[in-house]
C-alpha cells in the first residue's frame, strides 16, 4: 500500500481520482479475465532495480528490486 497525505482538493482531483479509477479498471479487467493473481506496486522502482533479472523476464511478485544493489549504486527509490 502506498499512502500519501491529502494536501488539496486539486491534488485529489488531478492525481488521486485517476489513480484510483485506473487501479479499479485494471482490477475489474482482471476479474473479467479470471486472473488468479494481481501484484500491485506504487512504483516501477519496486521491481525495476535488479541486475540479476533478464530484460525479457516477466516481473512478478518475486521480482523485487535488490536493496543492496540500490544502496551500492545510490538509486533513490523515493517514489
Amino acid at each position: 500500500m502506498h499512502c500519501l497525505t491529502m494536501v488539496s482538493l486539486v491534488l485529489q482531483v488531478d492525481l488521486i481520482a485517476p489513480a484510483v479509477d485506473g487501479t479499479l479498471n485494471v482490477l475489474k479487467a482482471c476479474v473479467e479475465a479470471k486472473v488468479k493473481r494481481v501484484v500491485y506496486v506504487s512504483s516501477v522502482s519496486a521491481v525495476a532495480m535488479n541486475p540479476m533479472w533478464s530484460k525479457s523476464q516477466v516481473l512478478d511478485e518475486t521480482a523485487w528490486s535488490d536493496q543492496d544493489y540500490c544502496k551500492k549504486t545510490e538509486v533513490n527509490n523515493a517514489s
